[in-house]
């Protein structure tokens, strides 16, 4: 209980640093580097970092601590390091706007990032997408729309002139679903809502609903699902008012200039993981079943929505 007092109080603080109203800045990223070897507290073998050898560095997003990361993709990337040969690297961003130009900047080789930011990184020539995962034998995911339990409130446009959370501006689910919605019914993120907010992460976005700090939300299916599994208290306390189309999991991605048979044994590495043990126990940490081979054709609702937005992918 206390744990979860302080999250809260957590993310009201970050709610009130990141309303969009007031700034539209980010936050620098966490580049983790050789501290999350320092973080850890178990006994597994840690990511050392050799600053002689070449390193293959792979982006993820997110607000995890160090701790948290490591302990979350310790497993999964010990055995890409063993597989690939190399040393590898955790290079961990706040935002997927930064990871995007850590893609751009060539500062990365490899990352996880989220379907949005996946179309727009393809289109661009920024990265390409190599492996799928999935998850609960399902290869999609939705947005959903979500409120208190107790609230009266049935659709997005019921939260008129009322507060909202986004998880992320290139997130499909976190946002560019709810703001197609709008845009599809005449109004605009900033003259709809009274206050918007982004929690950088969709357990953040559900606490926040949950515990009243802001009217609605939008959030990963993926994530609301887990929290249900695990017979989290905090789904009791929201419900969900709308749902978006399905759309391919997020990728794994690669820049466009890598070796190729580094690229091939990548993604080879990742394909068969879930065969031997070790590499089955290292994706059950991120609640994945295996890996495939992506499908385009699984997020074209995405760019369907920025042609009717008329944004440039």
């Amino acid at each position: 209980m206390r744990f979860r007092n302080m999250k809260i109080l957590f993310i009201a603080m970050m709610l009130l640093l990141t309303a969009t109203a007031c700034s539209d800045t980010e936050k620098s990223g966490i580049p983790l580097a050789k501290e999350v070897a320092a973080a850890a507290t178990n006994t597994e073998e840690l990511l050392l970092i050799d600053d002689d050898e070449e390193t293959f560095k792979i982006a993820i997003a997110s607000i995890l601590s160090i701790r948290e990361t490591h302990r979350t993709y310790n497993k999964f990337l010990n055995y890409i390091e063993r597989e690939l040969g190399m040393p590898v690297e955790i290079v961990q961003k706040q935002t997927y706007s930064e990871i995007k130009r850590a893609f751009e900047r060539g500062e990365v080789d490899a990352g996880i990032v989220c379907a949005y930011l996946a179309v727009l990184g393809n289109d661009a020539g920024i990265f390409e997408s190599v492996a799928k995962p999935i998850r609960n034998d399902d290869e999609v995911f939705k947005s959903y729309i979500i409120v208190k339990k107790d609230a009266d409130y049935q659709s997005l446009l019921d939260l008129k002139d009322k507060s909202f959370a986004f998880s992320d501006p290139l997130s499909y689910s976190g946002f560019l679903f709810p703001n197609y919605e709008l845009r599809k019914s005449g109004y605009d993120v900033g003259n709809f809502f009274e206050k918007t907010y982004f929690t950088y992460s969709h357990d953040n976005t559900i606490v926040a609903v949950a515990n009243g700090l802001v009217d609605g939300g939008s959030t990963h299916s993926d994530v609301y699902k887990q929290l249900k599994q695990e017979n989290d208290p905090i789904i009791d306390e929201i419900k969900i008012i709308g749902k978006g189309p399905d759309v391919g999991n997020s990728p794994l991605v690669v820049r466009p200039d890598m070796d190729e048979e580094i690229k091939e044994r990548l993604v080879d590495v990742v394909l068969s993981m879930h065969e031997s043990n070790y590499g089955n126990r290292a994706l059950k940490k991120l609640n994945v079943d295996h890996f495939i081979k992506p499908a385009p054709n699984l997020y074209e609702p995405i760019n369907e929505m920025l042609v009717e937005l008329g944004e440039t992918k």
